[in-house]
């Protein structure tokens, strides 16, 4: 069969369409009325038409023509959509195909399964996979389908293409650069993705490509010209994302690093030079671990033992680099001429870098390390290694008694950017007389699922066992990830508490006690400063567990052995006391959190509920918005708020976002544009506008002034403490959580754009389809003659016609539609241009409607960006069956509005 091109085999196609006929066409034209009567019946029972269809089929000499029929005459078999009646009748007769496809399946023949393929490829994508299942398109020899594929190719039509293939299991007919390198260079990676799925060849072809563009020498441009793609997103193509990529898919595919050279050499270089980064300049890591991980970054590979090289000198550590040299045993020709002159100096006696004495006590200056750091209060006999059967058995009942309170830490050996799979080496468990380390490689393999499980429900999931860990999510995850059995157990989980929130939590209990004590002193006109919280002026690097050691015990944890090869085995002892102390720190510190929470009598939780829906995987970054949520709401449904400094919380009813007036400064203005998203009144003060004029502008507008920081003190001064309020620091949308809970807003999905992003506008005519057409034609002959559209008083005049804009301030109560648009000029009557030329032309025959801000002439329409937005926002949607946006408000005002004209 010769290739036909797309559009001979459309018109091909319609006339098969047209005069197919089979000996029973009149009675499927029949069926084809009767279902479709049923189907616009709207008074009809749910499952009428599955019935019909059903009956249809074992009625039929010749189902296979007879499905096809009815799908092809359906009224909406051009829709493409799941819910229509085409996709209901292939949807059944796939169902009625298994139970009796013996008795037909002489039928099947290559006529039927071509016009199958011509139905699923070039009418009802929706239906492929079915009609791929129904009529056994999928078979050994399916290459006659091909001449209908490649002409997809000469058009460039690669998503089409792709998807014919990927579904015909077609692959191995086609080269790489046919398919697989057009859709990556157009950036359609699910595409990718799916046409590589279940493919070992074809996902091994891949990985070999995006390995060759991870090479440094590779020639992007080169490639896009040879493939001869349009619109290749060349700013896709970058080092760094192709490598995320490539390293995501060898995960996924579990393809060996051997195969990919340059995509692990590219991530293993990053490793290298964050190894370097740590000794050289944040100084954080010993001598010995050092070692051991560059060691086991490098391996045997010649090429990264060079780079090695070429490190050490760049940090001008030439010892290091003659030492590495010379333990490599690297030729004088792949080393930097500096490195081979030292090396004819150097006596060639020199000791190299020689394997480190795991016996050898590493805290040489103990006494230096008990002056400077926090240390383990235990002797070492008390540190218990679990690497055995009965060992751990005894742990467990243990650790389990109840009334325990068990400090969990976890270490495993980092990875540096090396593809191969995390897994934990090290779990301690620590109570008040003991500190066990769990060898979590020896278990592993001597230990069976039943003894992990029994670890999830004996330990975790005990009510009369307190849990407390730092950071615990981290932990949480990697423990599954290791040993999966303890997934599901796990879900029970009770009774732990993240050290690092209960932290948090006592910290804005004592802002709280502190800042009401300065508020009194400051009525008592006493000049006493109060101290607000512990943690003002600690450097954000020094936070975390080894400063709350500071805070609690008066000296921080050495946190050297963190990064070190915590699957070597034996351990060294340096890294055994500090597994033990990481652990064992926690009960200390949960003691002093519980005496300040009892002697200050703050109304904290000493055990808040750590959420753990999600043990296992990853959260993203709106369920830890949520989560943060949720945990505020708590505290205040126990009656303990944060520290806001302000006006007096909102007591009464909720209000709407357009009640509340606020303007914030020029610090605030990721938070001033996600509250106007809200559908909050925001004026958001300009770079170049002082704070004086935020106070100007609060006085004149009845405005409440939103700041941060140092400014708060001279704006209260200016515009007084009702006016103003001081938001705590954290991203745009905590501070979205904090004001609209503050003021006790209600926000619901109409008030999502309820406001004009550009101008703070709230009023918006509303454009049919055909309104809009005619003003973006009427401004394109506006523009074509010259006219000049500027803004404020400062503009130029350039020709003889000019309209002018600006945002003028007109009368709230004024309801604004299309007749107050002058169609003559492009304006509303208020001299503000419609700005259409911002709609591209595509757009007018897709959207059928459109809303122009009344203030500043903005043209908007619903797409998925509202979505989007809306889901970013769920954290404070109000819960509600009301489902109507400021979209749907619109239509239904505009549609009264036609009926009583």
């Amino acid at each position: 069969m010769e290739d036909l091109d797309v559009d001979e085999f459309q018109t091909s196609n319609s006339r098969q369409r047209a005069v197919y006929r089979h000996p029973h066409s009149s009675t499927d034209k029949k069926w084809s009325e009767e279902l479709e009567s049923l189907w616009q019946d709207k008074t009809r029972e749910k499952n009428m038409v599955p019935k019909c269809l059903q009956t249809i089929f074992s009625s039929s000499a010749y189902p296979y023509h007879t499905a096809l029929y009815l799908t092809e005459n359906a009224s909406d078999f051009y829709v493409g959509k799941s819910a229509t009646l085409a996709y209901a009748v292939m949807k059944e007769f796939e169902k009625w195909r298994k139970i009796h496809h013996a008795k037909f399946s002489h039928q099947l023949d290559q006529d039927v399964k071509f016009r199958a393929f011509r139905v699923a490829r070039r009418h009802h994508a929706t239906m492929f996979d079915m009609i791929v299942g129904a009529f056994q398109l999928k078979y050994k020899g399916n290459e006659c389908f091909l001449p209908y594929i490649t002409p997809l190719l000469k058009k460039q039509k690669y998503k089409e293409a792709a998807q014919c293939v990927s579904k015909l299991g077609l692959q191995h007919c086609f080269d790489i650069k046919e398919i697989l390198v057009p859709l990556l260079l157009q950036d359609k990676i699910n595409l990718v993705e799916n046409y590589v799925f279940r493919n070992r060849q074809q996902q091994e072809a891949l990985m070999h490509l995006l390995d060759e563009l991870c090479d440094r020498n590779a020639d992007i441009d080169k490639l896009i010209c040879e493939v001869n793609v349009r619109d290749a997103k060349r700013d896709k193509l970058r080092p760094k994302q192709i490598g995320k990529l490539a390293v995501r898919l060898m995960k996924l595919y579990q393809i060996p690093p051997e195969m990919c050279p340059n995509i692990n050499n590219a991530r293993s270089m990053g490793g290298l030079r964050y190894l370097m980064y740590k000794k050289y300049i944040e100084g954080t890591v010993d001598s010995n671990n050092w070692a051991e991980l560059v060691k086991t970054a490098i391996g045997d590979n010649t090429w990264l033992q060079e780079q090695l090289i070429d490190q050490l000198v760049g940090y001008n550590d030439m010892s290091d680099a003659i030492k590495w040299a010379r333990y490599y045993n690297l030729p004088s020709s792949a080393l930097p001429s500096c490195v081979v002159d030292e090396l004819a100096n150097v006596p060639s006696s020199a000791p190299p870098v020689e394997d480190d004495d795991w016996e050898e006590d590493c805290y040489d200056d103990a006494k230096v390390q008990e002056a400077c750091y926090h240390t383990l209060s235990l002797s070492e006999d008390r540190i218990v290694f679990v690497d055995t059967k009965k060992s751990f058995l005894e742990c467990l009942d243990v650790v389990t008694k109840d009334g325990t309170v068990v400090g969990i830490d976890a270490e495993w050996k980092p990875s540096f950017g090396q593809v191969k799979a995390e897994r934990m080496a090290v779990l301690q468990l620590a109570i008040s007389d003991y500190v066990y380390i769990l060898d979590m490689l020896t278990l592993g393999r001597c230990l069976t699922d039943d003894h992990w499980t029994a670890l999830a429900i004996e330990l975790f999931a005990n009510a009369g066992v307190l849990k407390l860990g730092y950071g615990f999510e981290a932990d949480l995850r990697m423990l599954v990830k290791t040993f999966p059995c303890m997934k599901e157990p796990m879900t029970d989980m009770t009774r732990v508490v993240d050290i690092c929130r209960l932290q948090s939590k006592v910290d804005r209990a004592s802002a709280k006690v502190s800042h009401y004590a300065a508020l009194q002193e400051e009525n008592d006109d006493t000049e006493e400063q109060v101290e607000i919280t512990l943690t003002t002026n600690i450097k954000r690097e020094q936070r975390g567990l080894s400063d709350l050691i500071r805070q609690c015990m008066g000296k921080p944890l050495n946190k050297n052995q963190q990064m070190s090869d915590w699957e070597r085995r034996p351990l060294r002892r340096a890294q055994i006391m500090y597994a033990a102390l990481d652990a064992y720190c926690l009960l200390e510190v949960y003691k002093v959190l519980l005496d300040r929470i009892h002697v200050g009598g703050l109304n904290v939780d000493p055990e808040p509920t750590m959420g753990i829906q999600n043990v296992g995987s990853k959260k993203s970054r709106q369920q830890k918005m949520q989560d943060k949520v949720a945990e505020r709401s708590q505290d205040q449904r126990h009656g303990h708020k944060a520290e806001v400094r302000g006006p007096t919380v909102h007591q009464g009813p909720s209000i709407t976002p357009a009640q509340l007036s606020v303007i914030v400064d020029s610090m605030l203005q990721g938070l001033g544009r996600q509250l106007r998203c809200c559908g909050v009144d925001v004026r958001i003060l300009e770079n170049h506008e002082d704070h004086d004029k935020a106070a100007e502008i609060a006085i004149k507008e009845n405005r409440i002034v939103l700041t941060s920081g140092s400014p708060y003190e001279q704006l209260k001064g200016l515009v007084g403490p009702s006016r103003c309020m001081y938001v705590n620091t954290g991203t745009a949308q905590e501070q979205v959580v904090e004001v609209i809970e503050y003021f006790n807003v209600r926000v619901t999905r109409k008030d999502i754009f309820s406001r004009c992003q550009v101008c703070n506008g709230n009023q918006y005519i509303f454009l049919s389809q055909d309104q809009m057409r005619k003003l973006w034609s009427r401004k394109h002959q506006l523009l074509g003659r010259n006219f000049v559209f500027v803004s404020g008083p400062t503009a130029h005049k350039r020709s003889s016609t000019v309209i002018r804009a600006g945002f003028p301030q007109h009368d709230p109560s004024r309801t604004f539609t299309f007749d107050d648009i002058d169609m003559e000029t492009v304006t509303i009557s208020n001299a503000v241009p419609v700005q259409t030329e911002t709609v591209p032309k595509p757009l007018l025959d897709k959207i059928e409607t459109f809303f122009c801000c009344a203030m500043c002439g903005k043209v908007f329409w619903e797409g998925s960006h509202f979505m989007r937005v809306t889901q970013q926002f769920s954290h404070v949607l109000e819960s509600s069956d009301d489902k109507s946006t400021i979209y749907s408000d619109a239509r239904s005002n505009y549609l009264l509005e036609s009926e009583g004209n």
